[in-house]
Order: structure tokens, then sequence, then C-alpha cells
């Protein structure tokens, strides 16, 4: 799960490479004095191209895969008979080469769960990530240039950003000393950035001609400092700043958020991936943009479902000197037949503390009875298996979690533990996706999460289909959103579309990808989901390097809350401390709840 912000339309990026050349003299809009010259050298280089209508649109965003593709034009990366292996990059799409070169010349190395995100759009994090790796800089220190934002820097990316700021790579906003690691960067700060890399690398030579990915974006507030970049985790990181996946961490790839998180890590909520990473939020990262962890849990879409926490008092949840309302369940349902809003249906089917399941067969070796066994020993009350990646539809890597769902839902039900099921959504397929649940919830599934991040931005009336078609099916199952940490984050996700058929609302509060603390993250979290009047079910870290004490925190502000339900992302990528941290630290509901 990871924090992004918009996500960028890629026909009009492919339609740029096919059009007449526009020369940089003849540009209308390249007016910044600090990206001047270097818009007009990378054009003369052949990394960048202008519109047809003479502007070069410096202030709008870029996608992972537009960026790698400036980059391999650039630095003369370019590799035709490079092989992409990511299950989200296919040969007959246009940054197919472009991505497989970038994983050749080891800039990038994708998402744990095998994915780039090529068209979510990269992060300052994330591009400083791949740009240290791209010039082979030492990233073993972090002496040197401080940033006023330096407490908001994901771990996965300080070294690299730390290490160009001492090459002068990037120098940050000169307004006010900030680096702003989570914000998307603009097609000018990627130019100026690959420009002062340039100095650095000694090679100007131009690469092959390809197409222009920069293209098209979104509009982006422009960088004041020509140094400055914009980036995002990338593998499974999720920033709090952003967000955000994208990223997010979340919301992160610098060569491979983050999960997010249903996933990695651009946003503070994002992070990362499976499915997510989420976002999310990521959780820097692994797939391209974002920096290399050595445990990465979030990368691009991650699940970070937990169950529907819930505040039956009804009273205000107070934690860190801010009360924050929480609106208890209402347990009447409507027998109608009709799709009744969400808030008239029961939500009363777990409370506990959950486990994430990404890929089963890392846990014990998929021996379903020594996962029992240790989820026993954890106290835990139940798991959420994954169970698609979309549409089941002519997708091996989808059927595969299905088949993974169907076979250890049942003996963990046997077992007694409850068992929800999530999805990483991307709703290019409607009734696929609606197809997908109704086989988990036959299959046993007490509850579905459904992982939203930055493939469902602008997929308003999608999400509204899906949800009529999902709810005249079955009306009453408790249905949930895992998403970013911070909702505020990301104006583009539908949240209001699901809110209107969602029994509760899972963040994905990946504060370590975040960069921030356990109290901060809980915090700002809260009350950026407060606000749809649903139950929230916050979903914590259990990856990377979250620490057993923040663990314990993380608990205890949501024990503090009255929330009944809380879960982990995720059990397969926890080591001894975190599991021992949950195991001690599980969430204690009242008899009433």
């Amino acid at each position: 799960m990871k924090f992004k912000v918009i996500k960028v339309a890629l026909a009009s990026a492919i339609a740029l490479s096919t059009t007449s050349a526009v020369s940089a003299a003849s540009l209308l809009d390249n007016n910044l004095p600090w990206a001047k010259d270097s818009i007009d050298k990378m054009m003369a280089l052949g990394a960048v191209t202008g519109y047809e209508d003479h502007t070069f649109k410096p202030d709008n965003q870029i996608t992972r895969a537009e960026f790698v593709t400036i980059v391999n034009k650039a630095y003369n990366k370019f590799d035709q008979k490079a092989v992409a292996n990511f299950s989200d990059v296919h040969a007959n799409q246009w940054f197919y080469s472009q991505v497989a070169s970038a994983k050749s010349a080891g800039y990038i190395a994708g998402y744990p769960d095998n994915t780039f995100a090529p068209d979510q759009p990269i992060t300052r994090a994330e591009a400083a990530v791949m740009v240290a790796k791209l010039l082979n800089l030492d990233t073993s220190s972090t002496a040197g240039k401080k940033f006023t934002d330096e407490s908001d820097l994901p771990q996965w990316a300080l070294n690299s950003i730390t290490a160009l700021a001492q090459k002068q790579v990037l120098n940050g906003y000169t307004e006010d000393g900030t680096f702003r690691p989570n914000q998307d960067i603009t097609r000018a700060e990627a130019v100026v950035m690959l420009d002062k890399g340039l100095s650095v690398n000694g090679d100007t030579t131009p690469a092959p001609a390809s197409q222009d990915t920069v293209g098209q974006g979104i509009g982006q507030a422009v960088d004041t400092n020509a140094s400055a970049i914009t980036p995002t985790p990338d593998t499974v990181t999720v920033d709090p700043s952003q967000t955000g996946t994208t990223g997010t961490p979340a919301q992160p790839d610098a060569a491979s958020q983050t999960s997010s998180q249903p996933g990695a890590v651009a946003d503070p909520s994002l992070n990362k991936d499976p499915v997510g990473s989420a976002a999310t939020p990521p959780v820097a990262d692994t797939a391209g943009a974002g920096a290399q962890q050595t445990q990465t849990a979030s990368q691009p879409p991650k699940p970070v479902l937990s169950s529907p926490g819930t505040n039956p008092s009804g009273d205000p949840i107070t934690t860190g000197g801010q009360s924050y309302d929480v609106q208890p369940v209402v347990s009447t349902s409507d027998n109608s037949g009709s799709v009744a809003p969400a808030s008239s249906r029961p939500t009363a089917v777990f409370n506990g503390t959950f486990m994430f399941i990404w890929n089963a067969k890392n846990l014990d070796n998929g021996d379903v009875n020594a996962m029992i066994a240790q989820a026993k020993k954890l106290g835990v009350t139940g798991v959420i298996i994954k169970f698609a990646n979309g549409s089941l539809k002519g997708d091996p890597v989808s059927q595969g979690y299905m088949a993974q769902f169907k076979k250890y839902a049942a003996p963990f039900k046997a077992a007694g533990f409850q068992v929800g099921g999530w999805i990483y959504q991307y709703l290019t397929d409607v009734p696929g996706e609606v197809d997908a649940c109704s086989q988990a919830i036959q299959a046993g599934a007490d509850f579905i999460v459904l992982d939203a991040e930055v493939e469902l931005k602008g997929k308003g009336a999608q999400v509204a289909e899906f949800g009529q078609l999902l709810r005249s099916k079955y009306p009453d199952t408790l249905l949930a959103l895992s998403s970013f940490a911070i909702a505020d984050y990301h104006p583009e996700v539908p949240f209001a579309q699901y809110n209107n058929f969602v029994n509760a609302m899972m963040p994905q509060i990946y504060w370590d990808d975040m960069g921030w603390t356990v109290d901060k993250a809980f915090k700002a979290s809260i009350a950026s989901y407060q606000k749809f009047g649903k139950p929230i079910a916050p979903t914590g870290q259990s990856y990377s390097t979250a620490q057993p004490e923040d663990i314990a925190r993380f608990v205890q502000l949501s024990q503090a809350a009255k929330f009944t339900n809380i879960s982990w992302w995720d059990w397969e990528e926890a080591n001894q401390g975190q599991l021992g941290a949950i195991q001690n630290n599980l969430l204690t509901v009242p008899p009433n709840a």
C-alpha cells in the first residue's frame, strides 16, 4: 500500500511517442529558470519530447514506467533483448522493453509480489533510490546535507537521498529546506535530477530512440529548486506525507511501497502490496523506484485489512490528546433484497486479532497443520487469506490465489478460527471481480476485505457498479475496505463510493514505512477515516523493521480507542520478535462487543 495522488492516463503518454518532433526552442512553457537548461539538454538527447501543442508540461506527474524510459534513453541503458518477468508487465505493452531494460541494468527490482506497478506515479523518494542505484553511489552513510523534514524521510530511501544530496544531484526546496519524499515527482524535476546525475556519471551518450513515456501526467506544484526531486517508496513503502502506489508504502520501488499492502508506500497509509501496498505504503522499493528493504511486506498494492473495529459505547476515541468520533455498529439487516446502506447491515462477525496471509506457501512450507498450530500458539482470532488479484479470468496468478484460499480456509475454520478473504482490486473487469468474491464467500469466507489502492483512482463508477452487483448477491456479507493509511492524501481514490456499501474501514497504518512514530501515524489515520462514519479496524505493521515495542504501542492505542478488531500485515513476513510482540499484546475484546 502506498501513497499516490493521481494515476496517469497512459493513452496520452503513448500517443506522445508517435507525434511529430517538437524542438526545445519551440516550447511555449519552458520558462522555469531552474529547469530550462536541463529540459533543453534532455530533449536534445532524445530522452524526452514535447507535446504537439509545443508545450512540455513541466508540472505533470510521470509514472514508474515513464521514468525508467527516460532513464534508459538518457543513460543509454536500453537493451532490446532484456526480459521482464513482472506479473503486471506484458510483452504487448509499450513499456515492456523499457522496464525489462531497467531490471537488467540493475536499478529496479520490483515488488515482493513480483509486480512493478508501471502505471503508478513515481515519488521523489522512489526516484532517488533508483538514481542512486543507477549511479552506483555509496549509500552506506547518512552524513551530509540535512532537510527540515528529515523525520519524514523513509528509512529505505534515506541513504540514497543523502548520497544524491552530497553529489548535488538534489538539494531540496529552497523556500523551506524540505525534500518532500512522498510527493510525486514532476516532469521538470525528473529531468533536472537525471541531468545532474549525468554530470556525476559522466555518460551523456543518447540511448536508442524509443517511446517517450514522460508525455502525460497530472499537474504538480513546481519545485523551486532545480535539484529537487519527487520520490516515492518503491516497494512497499507507504509515506505519511504523500499517499503513497502507491506507496501506499506506503505506500515503493527503487529498483523493484511499499502496499501495499493490500498494499506499499508512498502513503503513510499505503504501503504495501500484496494485496496489497500496501500500500501503499508502501516500504521502500523493491520493484522499481524505492529503496531496497530487507523485508518488504508492503510493496505495490498491499492488503491491509483487519476486522472492522467498533466502539460499542459510541463514545469518542481519545488518543494522542485528540478525540475522534467513532460510530457504533448498527446491527439491523435489510432483508428486502435491495442494496441497503452499508450501515444497516450487520458487522458483528469477527472481533479480535487477525493475521493477513499473502502467500501461504511461505508459512511453514504451506503445511496447514503447522500453520494452525502456530496460530493457536499466537492466540490470534483468525486469518485473512488472499483469494484474488483482480479478476480470475485468464490470470493464472489470480487463479492460484483462489486455489490457495480454497485449500486453507476450511481447515482454519474447522480449527475454530474466523477466516476472511481479501482481494487486491483493479476493477478492469467488474463482473469478474464480483465473481471472485462470490467464489470466496461460497468457499467459506466469513468476511471480505477489499484492498483498493492506486489502481482504483478515478474509478468511482466501477466501484459503484461493483458494490451494486456484489450487494445484490450478498446483502449481509461483511465487507471492509483496506486502503491507504491517510485517505486525505489520496483524493482520487473513490472512498465515498466504497463507503456506500462497505461495513468497515481498515486503514493500513504502516508507521515504520511511513517514517512516522506509531502515535503520529495512528492519530493521523484515525482522524482521516472517522469522517466516513464507519467502524474503523486498523491494520498494523508486522514486517520489515517494525519494532516489538511499537507493535505493543499500536495495540495499546487501539485498545484505548475501544476498537474490537485489529489485523497485522503480514504473517509470512513477520520475524520472531514481531510475532512475539503480537502474541504478548493481543487485543482484549469486551464481552459485550
